[in-house]
């Protein structure tokens, strides 16, 4: 795994433990503002309620997926187009490796998922009629305690918030290859950081590497040092190709006018910061 990818993956996890307190958090908060309600006519307990809430909790389920994929196209769209516009706006270079489109991807799922639980309780209501109105009324009062349609409207707007968050951040993580030097932007950094090739004291490469679980891997990988202390890591390459690796590596040594030594083995800290 790359160690780019490793803390986007570890800062995700702890977002989202974040991300479900403060869930848990805001439904406390409505079960105090916005208790649950239902028509005094409505049986919502019993095995006749129950019956009625899995047959409709199936065709709940069933459209609130079709709404996910459905906005979930729509703003990858829009999230593609603004990623051509940003590849656009960089700055000339020989290479340009922006964040893999896998992570567009990522960010309209949760997109989609937003926008979706926001009109989801009007479009069943829409749809349903009688039949949206009680499933509404039943999981308000048997799985939350308190008004499902607002529940749903916040949980939305958080996760959409979410992705708005993340998109820049996203999209302003490339490599680049330039006439001047090397421009490294990584995922959280605030500016980009352009090292002259001058400063490029060696690079070091290795076909085996060892896992902060202290299992070795096989892969390629090259670890560029700069005169500062500082590395790069081939493998933080926001495109995550392994071709793409050998190309940076073979140009950068090319320009810097080093030679690639290679290496029996990284250690976890000559990979891993």
């Amino acid at each position: 795994m790359q160690p780019e990818a490793l803390k986007v993956i570890i800062i995700g996890v702890v977002a989202m433990a974040l991300f479900g307190a403060s869930f848990v958090g805001y439904i406390a908060h409505l079960k105090r503002v916005a208790p649950a309600t239902s028509d005094p006519a409505w049986q919502l307990t019993g095995v006749d309620a129950d019956k009625r809430f899995a047959k409709l909790d199936g065709r709940a389920n069933l459209h609130f997926v079709a709404l996910t994929a459905c906005f979930g196209v729509m703003t990858y769209l829009v999230f593609d187009a603004i990623y051509a516009l940003r590849v656009m706006l960089l700055p000339e270079a020989v290479m340009t490796f922006p964040i893999s489109h896998a992570f567009l991807v990522l960010a309209a799922m949760f997109a989609g998922a937003g926008v979706a639980c926001m009109v989801f309780c009007a479009w069943a209501r829409r749809r349903w009629g009688e039949d949206a109105r009680w499933y509404i009324s039943y999981v308000s009062v048997r799985r939350y305690g308190c008004d499902y349609e607002r529940l749903c409207r916040g949980l939305g707007a958080a996760l959409v918030a979410l992705v708005v968050l993340m998109l820049p951040l996203g999209l302003n993580s490339y490599v680049q290859v330039r006439e001047s030097g090397f421009a490294i932007h990584p995922f959280f950094a605030l500016g980009e950081q352009v090292h002259p090739y001058a400063d490029i004291d060696g690079i070091a490469t290795s076909r085996k590497f060892i896992a902060p679980n202290g299992r070795t891997r096989y892969q390629r990988d090259y670890v560029v040092h700069f005169k500062d202390g500082t590395r790069w890591v081939a493998s933080n390459l926001p495109s995550g190709d392994v071709d793409d690796r050998v190309q940076v590596a073979e140009t950068l040594a090319r320009k810097a006018g080093v030679t690639i030594v290679e290496e029996p083995i990284f250690k976890t800290g000559d990979v891993y910061n």
